[in-house]
């Protein structure tokens, strides 16, 4: 019996071990052509902005983007979406909080491209 919790614990260990690992980044260069696309609706993204798209569009398994107002938020997440369907991969979007306040969950899907089921 203790060999078997051993043996239980140490692959929960590995998993969580993976689950942690940092996620590889797209090129640069490549999440910066992506970016050009898109300046022409709201401007060019600065550098934090760029390393927060990329941070999006790479293979961690959490990313999460906080910020003003005006901040750029939509922006950078157009950029990233872009850079995720040029990899072939998949878009979820999930707005939390706001309430009243933020856009509608509705105008997001609209604003990035994500169908709800």
């Amino acid at each position: 019996m203790a060999s078997d919790t051993i043996v239980l614990k140490l692959r929960v260990g590995n998993r969580f071990a993976a689950l942690s690992a940092p996620g590889a980044l797209p090129r640069r260069e490549d999440m910066r052509g992506v970016a050009a696309l898109h300046a022409r609706e709201s401007g060019n993204l600065d550098d934090a902005q760029l390393a927060a798209a990329s941070a999006i569009a790479g293979t961690s398994r959490l990313v999460s983007i906080t910020g003003p107002a005006g901040g750029g938020k939509t922006m950078l997440l157009r950029v990233a979406r872009t850079g995720l369907e040029l990899q072939r991969r998949r878009v979820i979007l999930e707005r939390s909080g706001g309430g009243d306040r933020g856009l509608p969950s509705h105008q997001c899907r609209l604003d990035h491209g994500v169908r709800s089921r």
